[in-house]
């Protein structure tokens, strides 16, 4: 969390929490202020005084959900099968982040906000070094690459519902990820060719 957010008053805070978990739960079209006032216990007015309205809120939980993603890496992944196991841990270990980040429209101008897509450009920036080190064919698009293994490693966090039906396991349990990481081994092997 940067220091700014640290200076903010627990009320900012309070209302950015209840606004991820409304946001979470109803997409940015079903949220209400409203709601999200009262999931905090603050009267609505102190919304729009914080955060200037529904879009502003959404803008700074987005970015917060991105900043949790910094510096979570301990060391380069030397494969594409480490790439694709530290994705999959990324997006498991805060699920809400995930549907709050995949959910993101960009903005007005995604450029003008590069905390909202540096965690991507990082990603990006590990297949062109797989790229370099052999590990990966050049002729890859580094960015369409890093797209199919965020559908892959996204799975069973957007669609838990599915990934229980088809596997017959709870896609939070030790025996599903288990076996979810022993897949993305295999496919990224397959991959990496």
């Amino acid at each position: 969390m940067s220091s700014e957010s640290n200076a903010r008053p627990p009320s900012w805070h309070g209302i950015l929490a209840a606004a991820e978990v409304e946001f979470d739960l109803h997409g940015y079209d079903g949220v209400r202020v409203e709601h999200v006032a009262d999931r905090a216990g603050f009267n609505k007015s102190l919304v729009y005084r914080h955060f200037g309205g529904k879009r502003g809120l959404w803008d700074a939980v987005v970015r917060q959900a991105a900043g949790r993603r910094e510096a979570q890496l301990t060391s380069l992944p030397a494969t594409v099968a480490e790439l694709l196991a530290e994705l999959a841990r990324r997006l498991e270990a805060d699920p809400t982040g995930t549907r709050i980040l995949l959910a993101d429209d960009g903005g007005a101008d995604p450029s003008s906000d590069p905390e909202r897509v540096r965690h991507h450009e990082e990603m990006v920036g590990f297949v062109r070094l797989l790229q370099t080190s052999g590990e990966l064919e050049p002729e890859f698009d580094p960015g369409l690459f890093y797209l199919v293994l965020l559908g892959i490693a996204a799975l069973p966090v957007t669609m838990p519902h599915v990934a229980a039906v088809v596997s017959g396991m709870d896609p939070a349990g030790p025996e599903f990820r288990e076996r979810w990481e022993d897949t993305l081994v295999w496919i990224a092997d397959g991959l990496a060719g």
